[in-house]
């Protein structure tokens, strides 16, 4: 036995829109997929809580504390899904 051990990764691309109740729909299909597929991490697009492609302060400006309900609903994904997830919010 040589002690090592491999660790099934996802990665998934998608445009995270102004909604965050929207974004985390859209995870949590991806983290049951990943998870379905025997992933146990699953990279995610960079600002995840809300996005405006014509508004360069709209993620800054719709920030949320990290007990708030978004990061609150990452951690239930992950939880219920048995997938750790990686992804930055504006906090």
């Amino acid at each position: 036995m040589n002690g090592t051990q491999e660790l099934k990764v996802a990665v998934v691309q998608f445009t995270v829109r102004r909604e965050p109740e929207w974004n985390l729909d859209i995870i949590d299909g991806y983290a049951w997929q990943a998870a379905d597929a025997g992933a146990r991490l699953l990279v995610l697009p960079e600002g995840l809580i809300a996005r405006d492609g014509d508004d360069d302060m709209f993620a800054a400006a719709h920030a949320q504390p990290l007990d708030g309900p978004f990061v609150t609903g990452l951690r239930r994904i992950s939880e219920e899904r048995h997938i750790t997830l990686m992804g930055t919010v504006h906090a």
